[in-house]
């Protein structure tokens, strides 16, 4: 039940307020993201970036769940780190530019250095599959400069996705391919 609730609700942000998304969407789809199971979560990130696209309407609205979003990417669990980065794909794929430049792409930039392989490998194909398509973000400095990084990562996945714009998981390991969330 919950995973169907995960999935309806970035649809249902369209339906409603500014006001009453921050009040009731925006909290229940933050509370999505720590649920026990991979799937719900998973959906949760496009409810929350659906809630980020409608809060930015009203920016006054957007600080709660935008402090919770970003703090992510500083947590020392790495699945919370995975998870900003899979939300910042959310606002990149939103179009939300504004946002992206001023709250995401800073803090993928420190991320795109982590130890985690797992997290560049995120980043990587988030940079090839989702960013770099949107047109006013493919030529921003700092990603250029990430996906030039990535792209020489010593881990050969990571480079693998950041060296080929749209890259399948069939040109990489199985490995990287077992990331079928992005």
């Amino acid at each position: 039940m919950r995973h169907v609730v995960a999935k309806r609700l970035g649809f249902i942000v369209k339906l409603v307020s500014p006001k009453f998304c921050e009040s009731n969407i925006g909290e229940l789809a933050l509370k999505l993201l720590d649920d026990s199971v991979a799937d719900v979560r998973y959906s949760g990130f496009f409810a929350v970036g659906q809630v980020l696209k409608k809060l930015s309407e009203e920016e006054s609205r957007l600080k709660h769940v935008l402090t919770v979003v970003t703090g992510f990417a500083t947590k020392p669990n790495y699945n919370v780190r995975l998870m900003f980065v899979y939300i910042a794909q959310q606002v990149a794929e939103n179009e939300n530019v504004k946002l992206f430049e001023t709250e995401f792409v800073d803090r993928l930039v420190t991320l795109s250095d982590d130890k985690i392989p797992n997290i560049r490998l995120a980043i990587s194909r988030i940079l090839s599959n989702s960013v770099c398509l949107v047109d006013s973000l493919k030529n921003n400095a700092k990603v250029v400069a990430m996906k030039n990084k990535l792209s020489q990562d010593p881990d050969p996945d990571v480079s693998a996705f950041a060296s080929k714009p749209g890259a399948k998981p069939s040109d990489v390991s199985k490995a990287a391919s077992l990331y079928r969330f992005v």
